[in-house]
C-alpha cells in the first residue's frame, strides 16, 4: 500500500500529507482544548477593527481529512484523472467542512 502509494505521484503524496496534517491537528485541538479546560488556561485575542470569520478547528480539520482521503481513494481506488480527483475531494470536502461548522455553531457552539 504504501509502495503504491509513493509511486503515484505528487498528487497522491498531496492528498497524503493533507489527510496525515488534517488529523494530526484534530487530535491536537482535541487535547489542547482538554488540556486548558483542565489548566483553566484561555487566551482572548481581539483585532481592532478586524472582523474574522470564526471557523471551528473541528471544521478544518474534517475539510482537510475528507479532501485528502476522497483525493486518495479517487487516485488509487477509482483511478480518476488528476482534475476529476481535485474536483470530487474540493466537494466533498467542502460540504462536509461546512457541515462540521454548522454542527459546531448549533450545537456545540450555545453549550460552551
Amino acid at each position: 500500500m504504501i509502495a503504491e502509494l509513493l509511486n503515484s505521484g505528487a498528487l497522491n503524496i498531496t492528498y497524503a500529507i493533507v489527510l496525515g496534517i488534517s488529523f494530526l491537528f484534530a487530535v491536537l485541538s482535541l487535547l489542547g482544548a482538554e488540556l486548558g479546560d483542565i489548566l483553566d488556561f484561555d487566551v482572548d485575542v481581539e483585532g481592532d477593527g478586524i472582523d474574522f470569520i470564526n471557523i471551528s478547528p473541528f471544521a478544518l480539520a474534517m475539510f482537510g481529512s475528507i479532501f485528502g482521503l476522497t483525493g486518495l481513494v479517487t487516485r488509487t481506488v477509482m483511478g480518476m484523472g488528476a482534475v476529476s480527483s481535485l474536483l470530487w475531494a474540493t466537494l466533498l470536502g467542502v460540504i462536509v467542512g461546512v457541515g462540521a461548522q454548522a454542527f459546531f455553531i448549533t450545537v456545540l457552539a450555545p453549550s460552551l
